[in-house]
């Protein structure tokens, strides 16, 4: 099998967004998420952080979190 190294994969991050209601569980996510696994979590301003996976199953694993817990998000390129 082919294998992609981490350096051929595009890098991209996760905007997630909150509500006046939901941040205080979205704050909790990211501080489980940091606590409990290698993917970097950032709380950032408006009710919104952004999520660094590592590779596609880091993305899978939040995205489906995310999803789970009702987070609107979006994916895009991280900037170098």
């Amino acid at each position: 099998f082919p294998t992609r190294r981490s350096s051929d994969l595009k890098k991209e991050v996760i905007i997630v967004r909150a509500n006046d209601a939901t941040v205080a569980k979205l704050y909790e996510l990211v501080k489980h998420i940091n606590d409990a696994t290698s993917i970097r979590a950032y709380q950032s301003v408006d009710n919104e952080c952004v999520v660094f996976p590592n590779d596609e199953d880091d993305k899978s694993f939040v995205e489906s979190l995310l999803t789970e817990r009702g987070f609107e998000f979006r994916v895009e390129g991280a900037l170098d």
